[in-house]
């Protein structure tokens, strides 16, 4: 029996060491969180904010008629034939330096649904305008990007 109350005694110094060791591990582990937690949050803080700029840019609609030819997208964000003008749409923009401008009418939000309207077209739909905010052209369908820059190219010829 002394032999038994022995190794109970020592068990529960080793229990403290272990214990011990537990909680640096644990504290350890906690650290490393916090310092992932600190470092993952910002990032996607900063992701979402650009997001959400790039979003107002392209969808900001008042630029009609500011002075540069726009071409705006009547989308509708669930039809992957839009998607798919969209992609085709913005690669033959980024050859154009800055002298067009391309925006989305985003027909489930409101001023996307009134612009539609007000030009009663159906969505897969591109609207040419001039600087002054005229309509000039309306291409309905997807459209490849050759096309799209040979169109925006001369669109930029005759009214930018």
């Amino acid at each position: 029996m002394k032999k038994r109350k022995r190794q109970r005694q020592q068990n529960p110094r080793a229990s403290k060491q272990t214990a011990g060791a537990r909680r640096k591990r644990q504290k350890r582990e906690l650290l490393k969180v916090a310092i992932a937690v600190l470092i993952v949050v910002p990032m996607i803080g900063t992701a979402l904010a650009v997001f959400k700029h790039n979003y107002d840019i392209t969808h900001d609609l008042s630029v009609i008629g500011g002075g540069l030819p726009t071409v705006v997208q009547i989308h509708d964000p669930k039809c992957q034939l839009c998607l798919e003008l969209r992609r085709n749409a913005s690669a033959a923009i980024e050859d154009m330096d800055g002298s067009l401008l391309f925006r989305v009418a985003d027909i489930t939000t409101p001023a996307g649904r009134r612009l539609q309207r007000q030009h009663d077209v159906p969505n897969v739909t591109l609207l040419l305008f001039d600087g002054k905010g005229e309509l000039r052209r309306v291409l309905n369908g997807v459209k490849s990007e050759a096309l799209l820059e040979h169109t925006f190219s001369r669109h930029i010829e005759r009214w930018g």
